[in-house]
């Protein structure tokens, strides 16, 4: 009698596996949350340590070219090909990994494709001068998903009508601050107007420690190789702004090679709210210009206003 009481104690009873299980679920509930933490902040770090390696190729390009890579080049009547992640992985041994963040969805990944006699503004075949290999289709400014977008322009862009432009010569003057919107584009005038648009010189860059060259994009399938800091109230541009895949913020690689993690609302123009962030503050928006000078009046298509502020 007493061996089979003994059996029965030695099991446990309904109540009590009920509450081991309650235990486990609270831990587990306690847990998650800190778990990924752990893995967003991995990924983060994970990000930061690509920006790092794209800045150090970026670093060897303009050491051998002494301008940055331009952002896009635009054929006539054709879409933008964007070109930076092009010239800049030729100094990362072509691998194009450190390109998809790893926040990102998978759809964002660079997948290289080719096709026999693609020209991928028309008429040339192949564009080495841009880091496009023969038959490589190129990368246009729509209907491609990418991670990290490049500041072409920096916190304004106005454009101009230059008489001395023929009509099929494409792009009218574009005056702006960023790292370069068009390569060559008017190689044939080398006035300091027209070279704001084009690739920009090392020694332009006023204060590398303070300004963006790559960061985060929102990634929507359209501009995602460009970044911009232009204010709200732009037409277009939100969908440019940095993303915010990150804590909701974005990894920011400056010209010196270093790498930080900001919220966006610090980071660009946004409603006049103290409470959104500090992005409306001279200190942030030096930050997208090479001149270091925040150029708050240009934010509207006022050429006259614009050049008073350059």
């Amino acid at each position: 009698m007493s061996s089979a009481s003994n059996q029965r104690r030695s099991g446990f009873t309904l109540i009590e596996l009920l509450v081991v299980i309650a235990i486990i679920a609270l831990l587990i509930s306690i847990l998650l949350p800190s778990l990924q933490a752990a893995r967003n902040q991995a990924k983060t770090v994970k990000c930061q340590t690509q920006l790092r390696a794209m800045g150090q190729a970026m670093t060897y390009y303009v050491h051998d070219n002494a301008h940055y890579p331009g952002g896009h080049h635009q054929p006539p009547g054709r879409y933008w090909i964007y070109v930076w992640q092009t010239r800049i992985r030729e100094y990362m041994n072509d691998q194009v990994e450190t390109f998809l963040c790893a926040a990102a969805p998978e759809e964002f990944a660079w997948i290289i494709r080719y096709q026999p006699g693609y020209k991928p503004d028309g008429w040339n075949r192949a564009w080495p001068q841009y880091g496009y290999k023969v038959d490589e289709i190129a990368h246009l400014n729509s209907n491609i998903f990418f991670s990290y977008g490049y500041n072409e322009s920096g916190n304004f862009e106005i454009f101009e009508t230059d008489l001395r432009l023929a009509y099929n010569q494409g792009h009218t003057q574009v005056w702006s601050r960023g790292l370069g919107m068009h390569p060559d584009q008017h190689p044939n005038f080398n006035d300091e107007g027209n070279k704001r648009a084009a690739e920009v010189p090392e020694v332009r860059v006023k204060a590398p420690g303070d300004m963006i060259v790559l960061g985060d994009a929102i990634g929507d399938g359209f501009d995602d190789h460009a970044i911009y800091g232009r204010p709200w109230n732009t037409p277009g541009v939100r969908n440019r702004w940095p993303g915010e895949r990150h804590r909701k913020g974005a990894n920011l690689l400056f010209v010196d090679g270093h790498v930080e993690w900001d919220r966006r609302t610090n980071i660009v123009r946004h409603k006049n709210d103290p409470d959104e962030g500090n992005g409306n503050l001279p200190s942030a928006q030096r930050r997208w210009n090479n001149d270091n000078l925040p150029h708050m009046k240009a934010d509207l298509s006022d050429s006259t206003t614009l050049q008073e502020e350059l």
